[in-house]
């Protein structure tokens, strides 16, 4: 469960820093899913931040094509949110299917996902609470644009 070392995620009033600036003790924009489907943001603490573990040579990665130009490089078993509560693995989006979903709740399409590997530096990050989290809340942070969950979802609840 990792992002490109640059991959912009949000801190608050509209302004983002580089996953990799990210400090013990920062604040970070953490949502948890209300009973209607809306988000519910929330400053939170970075409670765990670093490079990812990456095996020796180039890291297995999924590349998504996203509106207006964007593009998110996670690997595959990075966490996305897909709405009412769920995440799924990255690489089922190479399987097509549900949408992402942006800050506000909207639909984000997928226009392209495909493999792919290269060097480079990755990191995660755990937002709020290091113990065993049940649901999603309080660990779905907003990166490259599109609702993720942070490294406790990939760790404790995928």
């Amino acid at each position: 469960m990792a992002f490109l070392i640059g991959t912009t995620v949000s801190i608050g009033h509209g302004l983002f820093d580089p996953i990799n600036r990210l400090e013990l003790g920062a604040a970070l924009m953490a949502a948890s899913a209300e009973p209607s489907g809306k988000l519910k943001w929330q400053v939170a603490k970075v409670v765990h931040t670093g490079p990812a573990r990456a095996p020796d040579g180039p890291m297995a990665l999924i590349s998504l094509s996203l509106p207006r130009n964007q593009n998110l490089l996670v690997s595959p078993d990075q966490p996305l949110y897909v709405g009412d509560g769920e995440c799924v693995p990255a690489e089922r989006a190479l399987l097509g299917g549900a949408p992402l979903i942006d800050r506000d709740g909207r639909r984000v399409e997928i226009l392209e996902a495909r493999p792919m590997a290269m060097n480079g530096q990755f990191f995660e990050v755990i937002v709020g609470d290091l113990n065993k989290p049940k649901t999603v809340d309080g660990h779905l942070i907003l990166a490259g644009g599109v609702v993720c969950g942070d490294a406790a979802v990939a760790r404790y609840l995928m």
